[in-house]
Parts: structure tokens; sequence; C-alpha cells
């Protein structure tokens, strides 16, 4: 029983990096539409990806839980918008991401 609760947790660890890593990607493909600069855009995206975050239903989840729940996603969404950001502020999109391109 352990071991299953260890592969499910390596499984989610290197599930969240490599999303982290294709949201920023994704992200930096939607920048192309804005100049490859940071700006409202983003900062309105990154609103609702905590907004969309947060309605997620937590039904009978304890609210301390909840809380701690909030503040990995919400450092999920920061860690991919704001990668975004220092690409985009060096003027690179490549290879500088949380994870490396192939």
């Amino acid at each position: 029983m352990a071991d299953n609760l260890h592969i499910q947790i390596a499984i989610f660890g290197v599930s969240t990096i490599a999303l982290t890593s294709y949201l920023a990607d994704s992200l930096m493909e939607l920048a192309a539409c804005h100049g490859n600069k940071p700006g409202e855009w983003l900062d309105d995206l990154e609103s609702k990806f905590m907004q969309d975050a947060k309605s997620w239903c937590t039904e009978g989840i304890p609210s301390e839980k909840k809380l701690l729940i909030a503040d990995g996603v919400a450092a999920f969404i920061r860690l991919a918008t704001n990668d975004v950001r220092e690409r985009l502020a060096r003027g690179s999109g490549k290879n500088l991401g949380v994870m490396p391109q192939g």
C-alpha cells in the first residue's frame, strides 16, 4: 500500500513539473499574438486561472487543507506565468523554461 502511495506522489510530482512547462510554452505561443511582450493579457490570464482554481469543488475537504491546496495551485500558476514573464523580458522563448527543451 505504501509503495502505491509513493508511486502516486511521484506521478503527481512529475506531472506537475511537465504541466507547468507545457503551460508556460503555451503562454509563450500566445505571447506571439501580443508582440512577445508581457502585459495586461498575461495578467488577465493569470487572474482567470487563479479564479478558476479557487472555484473548483472541494466539498468535504477541511478548511485548512483547502487553503493548502489553493496555495499549491496558485504556486503552480505563478511558476508558469512568471516563467513566461522572465522569458519575454530576456527576449527569448526557447530553452529558458521550467524544463529544458529537447
